[in-house]
C-alpha cells in the first residue's frame, strides 16, 4: 500500500512532494541515527504565521514535528500537525502543515503534546482531556517510507484533566511514558509514569510523585510542557496564563529530576530543588524538545502557544 496516499491523499503537488521528501529525511534519522539533508525545494512559511504550538518532537536537529491544539467542532479545518524547521544560520524557523488521515472517525481535539519514543520510529500524540471533555485519546504514529502512518488510537489509561506535558524515555533498555496535568491555579501537580509498550500500544502500572513550583515564581500552571533528554534528565515548563487570549504571559523552564533505574523498573526521582533554566516574559511556553549541537552540547527548543498573539520558536542553552 502507498502509505503516502494514506497521509496526503492523491495530491501530486510540489507541496505534497516536499512533505514526502521531508518525511523521508525523518525516517532516515529515526532508523539510522544520523543527520539527513532537509529538502529546500518549494516554499516554507515563516514562523510568524505558525499556529499555536502545543507540542514538539525532535526528528532531526533541524526538523521537528509540532502539534496544535485545534478543537472540535469549531476548528475542524485548522492544522493539527506541522513540520517545523529550525535553521542554524538564516535567523528564523519555518513551517509547513502536514495533512493526516486519522485512525478514528474524527480528527484530534486539543492535542497538547507529542513525544518521540527513543530508539523507535514511533511518536505519541496526546489529547489533553480538555476540562474533562470527551476527547481523551493517545494516537500512535509511525514514520514509514512514504510518510507518517497513524497506526492506532487508544483511550488514556488514566482519567485525565488538561494534560499539557508528556514525554517518553529509554532507561537501561526500558521504555517509560511520563505525563503531567497543568493543574490550573495550583502550585502542585503530579508527575506520573509507567512502562511503555509501543506495539500494540499499552501502558503498565502508573506511579506518581508530586512536583511543586515555588510560590514566588508566580506561575499558575505548574507543567505546560515536558521533555526528557537522552541522559534521563527531566525538563518542564511552567506558565502564568491570566485566562485572557491576548495575555500577558510568563514562563519558566526547569530541570526537575531524572528517570532512573530502581531494581528491575524505571522510576522518577525529583531533585530536592528544581533548577531554573530560563525565564521568559511575554510568551506561554507549551512545548520543549532537545536539540544536539555539533560541539556536543545541547539546547532546548521551546515553542509557545500565545493564543491571539500566535507562536514563537526559540532555542535555550542547556548548561551542565
Amino acid at each position: 500500500m502507498d502509505l503516502l496516499r494514506s497521509v496526503m491523499g492523491t495530491n501530486r503537488s510540489p507541496y505534497a512532494r516536499l512533505v514526502r521528501h521531508s518525511l523521508l529525511a525523518m525516517l532516515a534519522l529515526a532508523v539510522g541515527g544520523c543527520e539527513s539533508p532537509i529538502p529546500v525545494d518549494g516554499s516554507w512559511e515563516p514562523a510568524s504565521t505558525l499556529p499555536d504550538v502545543s507540542g514538539l518532537a525532535r526528528l532531526s536537529d533541524s526538523l521537528y514535528l509540532a502539534v496544535h491544539d485545534a478543537k472540535l467542532p469549531e476548528e475542524q479545518a485548522s492544522p493539527r500537525v506541522s513540520l517545523v524547521r529550525v535553521s542554524g544560520s538564516n535567523g528564523g524557523a519555518t513551517w509547513r502543515p502536514v495533512a493526516v488521515r486519522w485512525p478514528t472517525s474524527d480528527a484530534s481535539s486539543d492535542l497538547e503534546s507529542v513525544a518521540a519514543i527513543p530508539g523507535t520510529r514511533f511518536l505519541l500524540l496526546s489529547e489533553s482531556g480538555d476540562d474533562g471533555g470527551a476527547y481523551r485519546r493517545i494516537f500512535l504514529a509511525e514514520l514509514v517510507e512514504d510518510g507518517v502512518r497513524f497506526a492506532e488510537a487508544v483511550r488514556w489509561p488514566k482519567d485525565v484533566f488538561n494534560v499539557e506535558g508528556t514525554a517518553a524515555a529509554r532507561v537501561d533498555g526500558r521504555l517509560v511514558f511520563l505525563y503531567a496535568e497543568r493543574s490550573q491555579d495550583s502550585l502542585h501537580t503530579r508527575i506520573r509514569w509507567a512502562p511503555l509498550q509501543p506495539t500494540p500500544l499499552a501502558f503498565g502500572e502508573f506511579r506518581e510523585v508530586v512536583f511543586s513550583v515555588p510560590a514566588a515564581a508566580g506561575m499558575n500552571r505548574p507543567v505546560s510542557a515536558m521533555e526528557v533528554d537522552p541522559d534521563g534528565w527531566i525538563y518542564v515548563a511552567s506558565t502564568f496564563d491570566p485566562d485572557v487570549d491576548d495575555g500577558p504571559y510568563r514562563s519558566m523552564v526547569w530541570r526537575i529530576g531524572r528517570v532512573r533505574t530502581e531494581g528491575t523498573a524505571a522510576t522518577v526521582q525529583l531533585d530536592s530543588t528544581a533548577r531554573l533554566i530560563a525565564r521568559s516574559d511575554g510568551i506561554k511556553i507549551e512545548s520543549l524538545a532537545i536539540r544536539n549541537l555539533q560541539d556536543g552540547s545541547r539546547q532546548l527548543i521551546v515553542g509557545s502557544d500565545d493564543e491571539d498573539l500566535g507562536a514563537v520558536i526559540r532555542p535555550l542553552p542547556l548548561v551542565p
